[in-house]
């Protein structure tokens, strides 16, 4: 190894450290990276806790168990776009937060483009009958 010929013991004991600590910092990337996008994971790592379902957003959602129907939340976008964009990141996490505080509430993403029919029941004409 060229970067540690003719260099004082010191200098080559933090060589190769700082090599070993830029790998193990890679490594960890992209394997947290993986697991996150396998199970996907939300955390809320903001300073101001924008993606966290609080207690008073739990208070004022409360009326939700006493429902007798299944509440849909249905997002017409792919995850992968839905999360790319800034304001919906925001409210597709939330929603999904929603999902998991309550048990009558459902996330589910359909891609309208790719498949219309997916979402024609939720169709409206102009022609009442």
């Amino acid at each position: 190894m060229n970067l540690l010929k003719g260099k004082s013991t010191r200098t080559k004991i933090f060589t190769v450290i700082t090599v070993l600590i830029i790998v193990i910092a890679t490594a960890l990337t992209l394997v947290l990276n993986y697991v996150g996008m396998q199970n996907t994971l939300f955390l809320d790592l903001t300073y101001e806790g924008l993606y966290t379902v609080t207690d008073a957003m739990k208070k004022e959602c409360g009326f939700v168990e006493n429902l007798d129907e299944k509440i849909e939340i249905i997002f017409c976008n792919d995850p992968d776009r839905l999360i790319s964009q800034t304001v919906t990141r925001v409210v597709y996490y939330m929603s999904m937060m929603l999902d998991n505080a309550f048990e009558n509430i459902e996330v589910r993403t359909v891609n309208a483009a790719l498949n219309p029919t997916a979402v024609s029941k939720y169709k409206t004409t102009s022609l009442k009958e």
